[in-house]
């Protein structure tokens, strides 16, 4: 994301379509403005030169799996591609004031995920969900210095806790043990991690999302697992 401003400054100058794949990092433009989330918030400036941005909301609102937010610039993009108007039966208003979702998604039928989103974002309020973002964020930063702590791992790919958001990644420094690293951890059944590969080696993931948290308790936890898995 570093430079992520300059680059859609550019490209929107041209006729280029910009999207951007919000993932976990759109939230960070929710964290409190304040020193200690500044490179975050920094980091995600530039957004509104976008046409379109996706976030899954399974993640940092933890909401059920399917549920996601689609935003695009303008509804008639929206409505040109996804139109659904071929069959006479499937037909709407021109003058209905609520815009038909058959006009602006790929599926005819589906379940009605934007309830779970709606219900976390109305509960919480804009000041609960920075609260909610700023505690992953802090909780994350709490796994990457103590990582940086014990001297059989290696935090990946920065030692900057201050440039992690809410993904740590590290591994062993033992290269010949990070094979097993994964199943070491997980079969303790307290945490539960994913695998995956930095410049070509194998390096375990840590994802933060949730809004039962305590960042004291649950980096204890977190430690105690890491020193039984060296």
């Amino acid at each position: 994301m570093r430079g992520l401003k300059g680059c859609l400054e550019e490209v929107a100058k041209g006729r280029a379509w910009i999207h951007v794949d919000g993932a976990f990092g759109i939230f960070a433009r929710s964290l409190p403005e304040t020193e200690e989330f500044a490179s975050l918030r920094a980091s995600s400036e530039g957004l509104q030169y976008a046409d379109s941005i996706t976030a899954d909301c399974h993640k940092a609102l933890n909401t059920p799996y399917a549920s996601a937010i689609l935003l695009t610039r303008t509804e008639t993009d929206l409505n040109n591609v996804c139109n659904n108007g071929a069959a006479a039966y499937l037909k709407t208003s021109a003058t209905d004031p609520i815009p038909s979702p058959l006009n602006h998604g790929l599926e005819n039928s589906r379940r009605f995920s934007a309830l779970p989103i709606y219900a976390v974002l109305h509960a919480h309020g804009r000041e609960g969900l920075a609260l909610l973002f700023a505690t992953q964020v802090r909780l994350a930063r709490a796994v990457a210095s103590m990582v940086r702590e014990l001297e059989a791992y290696e935090l990946l790919p920065t030692a900057e806790v201050e440039e992690v958001g809410t993904i740590v990644l590290f591994r062993l420094r033992d290269q010949g043990r990070n094979e097993e690293l994964l199943g070491r951890i997980n079969d303790q059944n307290r945490i539960y991690v994913s695998g995956t590969s930095w410049e070509g080696r194998p390096a375990v993931r840590v994802a933060v999302s949730g809004w039962e948290m305590d960042v004291e308790k649950d980096t204890s936890v977190i430690r105690e697992v890491l020193k039984a898995a060296e």
